[in-house]
């Protein structure tokens, strides 16, 4: 039985080129035991990558759609490009997202990639959510990532969840 739009979500994952949305998409798959096991962008098995070029390349080309239950709702996730000459095509999925997911690595927050996804989820009125990924890198401080979002993108930035350790110095962050 189709979902009534009460109960579906429409949740467009956004971003630069290899800041892990196509992975982020296979683990939440995964997660609702959708998919038995995780593929991989480098091996060219994920469900997103479907096209032989994307497959070939190692980046999303065409946007895909999936969809998971949640609760009682439906929740399409709606899987971007972020390489700079297809990320235009990220449009079409936030003009029917109430949400953007936006997934930044450290390396990538003050990308050119990741201004023009920002930008078009404002224009398109999509709510944005800022997912901090490869948090696990050497040289990662939390809290100038915090503050680099809140300088390029909100002065408002909300932390949902805080890592309890840094892998810039393996100590806990007092948290």
């Amino acid at each position: 039985m189709p979902a009534s739009s009460e109960k579906l979500r429409n949740l467009a994952i956004i971003g630069g080129q290899g800041t892990g949305k196509t992975s982020l998409v296979e683990a939440f798959l995964y997660q609702a035991k959708l998919i038995n096991k995780m593929g991989s962008v480098t091996q060219g098995n994920t469900l997103s990558d479907y096209d032989q070029i994307e497959k070939k390349r190692g980046f999303s080309i065409n946007p895909s759609l999936f969809h998971l239950p949640w609760r009682d709702h439906k929740i399409n996730l709606l899987d971007g490009p972020g390489f700079t000459d297809f990320i235009l095509r990220i449009r079409a999925l936030l003009r029917v997202a109430e949400t953007a997911l936006m997934v930044v690595t450290p390396s990538t927050l003050t990308g050119s990639e990741t201004r023009k996804a920002w930008q078009y989820a404002r224009e398109e009125k999509a709510f944005p959510l800022i997912f901090l990924n490869k948090m696990d890198e050497e040289t990662v401080d939390f809290s100038e990532l915090t503050s680099g979002i809140e300088k390029e993108f909100s002065s408002f930035c909300l932390p949902l969840q805080i890592p309890l350790t840094s892998a810039k110095s393996e100590e806990s962050t007092g948290w």
